[in-house]
């Protein structure tokens, strides 16, 4: 009886012990305070590559490794770190929520104007143009399914009109080890005729993306849906870190406005319509003479 107690008492041990190392292994190199600082000089450093003509990929890599080196953090702690922070996506999105405002306040500190990016968020869902977007403002997508794409599709109401024009807005922030910058965003209306219409949009730069999606006039909308997906190629290394951040998305909807007939019918000018029967005459004159040239003679 005293050996099974010894017993139960060391598999215990082992139980607690695991579960300690587990609970380690799970804690980040990097704190998140240190984690929004290197995130946010990272889009700092990627807002001077874009504009660099020539070798983009060797000064990122450049300008990435100045960033750790700054804060003394090596590539793999880093690595491991967003691994993690992906994995706890709550705390990933305080974070960028954090780094958005920063750069939000120092764009504003250097004379930007935010207002009009801003213009449409508080518009009414059933006002000519709203902003129908019942999403996160914010999303992070990686490179591994099922968190490669974030989709949407809303039902049509009473609110939704023939001929509304759709708009999907959004600002991209890639954050790539390495490998080339593939994002893809798809917009589609289905009309309640089953018919589809759809738009397409690839892009592969840290700047605002919009795409718009206009409905016909004589069909009866069903639902707008779509997707912001991170593309991969063929190539690409699996191991590699590929992210993808979405600031501010929107989808806004616009009522086109319908011209309405006039009432009142005027009477045809009678110049107007002398001179056009003339060229009109003119015209079939000519053609006739053309085609008499083009007629041979039977011998």
């Amino acid at each position: 009886m005293k050996h099974f107690s010894t017993a139960i008492s060391f598999v215990a041990s082992i139980i607690m012990l695991f579960t300690i190392t587990s609970c380690l292994r799970d804690i980040p190199h990097i704190s998140s305070g240190t984690m929004e600082d290197i995130l946010c000089d990272y889009h700092k450093a990627q807002a001077a590559i874009d504009y660099a003509d020539e070798n983009r990929d060797y000064n990122a890599y450049l300008y990435n490794q100045a960033v750790l080196k700054k804060y003394g953090v090596t590539q793999e702690e880093f690595d491991s770190s967003m691994v993690y922070y992906l994995r706890h996506s709550d705390e990933l999105h305080k974070i960028y929520e954090h780094i958005h405002e920063r750069l939000s306040n120092e764009a504003l500190n250097l004379g930007a104007n935010v207002s009009e990016f801003n213009s449409y968020d508080d518009y009414s869902a059933n006002g000519d143009t709203a902003n129908i977007w019942q999403g996160s403002k914010f999303m992070i997508l990686s490179s591994f399914k099922p968190d490669n794409i974030t989709s949407f599709s809303y039902k049509a109401d009473t609110a939704y009109h023939k001929g509304d024009k759709f708009t999907l807005e959004f600002s991209p922030k890639f954050h790539y080890q390495d490998g080339y910058r593939n994002g893809v965003a798809v917009l589609s209306i289905k009309y309640k005729n089953d018919s589809v219409a759809t738009n397409t949009l690839n892009f592969s730069m840290d700047s605002y993306q919009s795409m718009t999606l206009e409905s016909s006039q004589n069909l009866n909308i069903a639902s707008i849906s779509g997707f912001i997906m991170q593309g991969k190629y063929i190539n690409d290394n699996p191991s590699t870190l590929k992210l993808l951040f979405l600031n501010n998305i929107r989808l806004l909807r616009f009522h086109q406005k319908v011209q309405k007939d006039s009432t009142s019918v005027s009477k045809p000018d009678s110049t107007s319509t002398a001179t056009a029967d003339t060229t009109k005459a003119d015209n079939l004159i000519k053609s006739a003479e053309d085609l008499k040239q083009t007629i041979k003679p039977l011998n």
